[in-house]
């Protein structure tokens, strides 16, 4: 009897203990697995919101070419106390060119990067027209810029980056096969070189998405504040004497001080063979100005036209571009 007794309190302490560990175990394995899956979320959580890495970690360099279209043009009141010339419009329109050029960028410092860009160009067709004057338009463009930004994520593969930079972009112009009517007689004249820059800061922002780890898009927003200059060279004596007078002119120089613009940009990057990049970028440009001056810079000077306001600018850009390149 007492040995089959001890027997049962056996089997009851088994009973018990085992009902125990059925019931902690269970519950002690599934914290540690909360625990380790909490860890693992907060982790993923803090890389996606914190951390943005872009598709190339340390930067890139790359060749870029493609076609380019400008039209410019600038408007001088010539006026005094017996002269009024209103509406003198010097305007470059179609300006078709090829550029090529390069660009680059480096990141460092954990979302820190600098970029810049260079491109020139060959103009293989244009028109030119100013105070009754027409003829073709051919030349060179050249444009720099660089800016200096740092990457926010947004959302795994988005960021957001403000950028401050500085642009040049500069026009040396050719009118040729110039003609004008005076009097029913058409007339045939000489070449007329003209120069024009656009220079200053700008400020910005890039929105960019990486839908993947071998593709990378990038919508990019700028505005500039820049000065203009413009220089107006004859090249030939005819200018300025009978029949064609003043309203045809003389060298001048011209200049605004104060030009806004707006430029838009959209670029797509793509990683091939892993240390190469390739891809493309379309962009468009809005700069307007007014209140500028114009001075004579060939003698005989004419008094009144010595110093006449500029009274409106406006350049239109539009380009789109290939790059092929190295990264680092």
């Amino acid at each position: 009897m007492r040995k089959n007794h001890t027997c049962e309190t056996m089997r009851l302490q088994s009973a018990i203990i085992a009902f125990f560990v059925c019931i902690f175990l269970p519950l002690g394995l599934h914290a540690d697995i909360i625990n380790e899956n909490a860890t693992n979320t907060s982790k993923a959580e803090d890389e996606a919101v914190y951390a943005f890495t872009p598709l190339y970690p340390n930067g890139f360099i790359a060749l870029d070419n493609g076609y380019r279209w400008d039209k410019i043009s600038n408007r001088v009141t010539l006026g005094g106390s017996t002269i009024s010339v209103k509406g003198s419009t010097q305007l470059f329109r179609n300006i078709n060119s090829y550029q090529l050029g390069g660009k680059g960028q480096w990141n460092f410092c954990n979302g820190v990067f600098v970029r810049g860009d260079g491109h020139y160009g060959w103009v293989f067709d244009g028109d030119y027209s100013e105070g009754g004057l027409f003829g073709d338009a051919k030349g060179h463009t050249y444009d720099v810029e660089g800016a200096l930004g740092y990457y926010f994520s947004l959302a795994t593969g988005i960021a957001f980056a403000p950028v401050v930079g500085w642009s040049y972009d500069a026009f040396n112009l050719n009118g040729s096969k110039i003609t004008t009517a005076i009097n029913g007689c058409v007339y045939s004249l000489s070449n007329i070189k003209a120069h024009q820059r656009f220079s200053g800061p700008f400020v910005g922002f890039d929105l960019v998405f990486q839908p993947n780890g071998c593709c990378e898009y990038t919508f990019g927003y700028e505005f500039h504040y820049t000065w203009w200059h413009g220089q107006r060279f004859i090249q030939g004596p005819e200018y300025g004497n009978p029949p064609f007078g003043w309203t045809t002119g003389y060298s001048n120089k011209r200049h605004l001080n104060r030009v806004f613009g707006q430029v838009f940009k959209f670029d797509a990057a793509f990683t091939i063979l892993g240390c190469w990049t390739a891809g493309f970028e379309v962009k468009y440009q809005i700069f307007n100005g007014d209140q500028g001056k114009y001075k004579q810079t060939k003698r005989p000077l004419i008094p009144q036209f010595t110093y006449s306001p500029v009274n409106g600018l406006w350049w239109r850009s539009f380009a789109t571009t290939l790059f092929i390149g190295r990264v680092f």
